[in-house]
């Protein structure tokens, strides 16, 4: 048995052409198996298009209602992040046994086959990147009361300070990590995706014009809820993964790159 699976979640032609295939494609062009990549659509025009553009990966298929979802931020983009989570926890809701779950967003390359660097990270839940929030909070970190919302606030982003004094959170995290790119352990899959899923569900209407919106913040709540004992969150403090992938995140400049790049090495 692989100790790794691949997991993206996609919907819209756009995005599927500009991003998801590629990405797919180039795991594929790396060394990974097919049988190994799994995609997920929000409807029957996704699913038909991904069979249609990366045909031998496995290719599943939701139905998530985002009428309710009111963030607006980034012309409206971030909605689609509760399919995201929803996907996520929805088709793979329990863990693989023995197996680690890599989900990628669709603005990953793979450039050469991960595997040897993922064996380094999967003793426990590992995030690619993340920000040091030491270095933007207006408090130091020994000054906070993580049971107040104003306190924490001062800390972690609003929405995802929300979360954890609502639910409890008993730890303060040093790092936000990016929910685009992460190896799940499975101990800890079931968890975070069923509490990712649930916040953003309960974030769904709230901080609409927050640009902390989407599932990141109900990621990491979940993390600090569950106080999942998990590394990495700095892609500086793995230079060698520049070897194996990147993650085009961000900017729009960013987003040129993973195109001028797709092309360069021939997907």
């Amino acid at each position: 048995m692989h100790k790794f699976y691949y997991v993206t979640v996609a919907t819209g032609k756009d995005f599927i052409n500009t991003y998801t295939k590629y990405a797919i494609r180039s795991l594929i062009k790396a060394g990974m198996s097919p049988s190994d990549i799994h995609v997920v659509g929000n409807g029957k025009d996704d699913v038909n298009l991904l069979r249609n553009k990366v045909p031998d990966v496995n290719i599943y298929k939701i139905k998530e209602d985002l009428s309710h979802v009111t963030w607006t931020v980034f012309s409206g983009k971030r909605k689609y992040s509760l399919f995201k989570a929803a996907a996520l926890y929805k088709v793979f809701t329990k863990p693989v046994p023995g197996q680690c779950m890599i989900y990628f967003d669709g603005d990953v390359l793979f450039y050469k086959n991960p595997t040897s660097f993922f064996e380094t990270k999967c003793d426990k839940t590992w995030f690619h990147h993340g920000k040091d929030l030491a270095k933007r909070a207006s408090i130091s970190k020994d000054k906070v009361d993580i049971t107040s919302f104003d306190s924490l606030q001062k800390w972690i982003s609003a929405p995802c300070a929300h979360l954890m004094v609502k639910h409890g959170a008993k730890r303060i995290p040093d790092r936000e990590v990016v929910a685009g790119f992460y190896l799940l352990h499975p101990r800890d899959h079931e968890q975070v995706l069923r509490l990712t899923y649930e916040y953003c569900i309960e974030n769904a209407d709230k901080f609409a014009k927050h640009e902390g919106a989407g599932d990141q913040k109900p990621m990491n709540a979940a993390l600090s809820v569950a106080n999942i004992d998990w590394h990495g969150g700095s892609r500086f403090l793995c230079p060698e993964h520049k070897d194996y992938f990147d993650h085009f995140f961000g900017k729009k400049n960013m987003k040129d790159e993973f195109r001028r790049k797709a092309k360069q090495i021939g997907l």
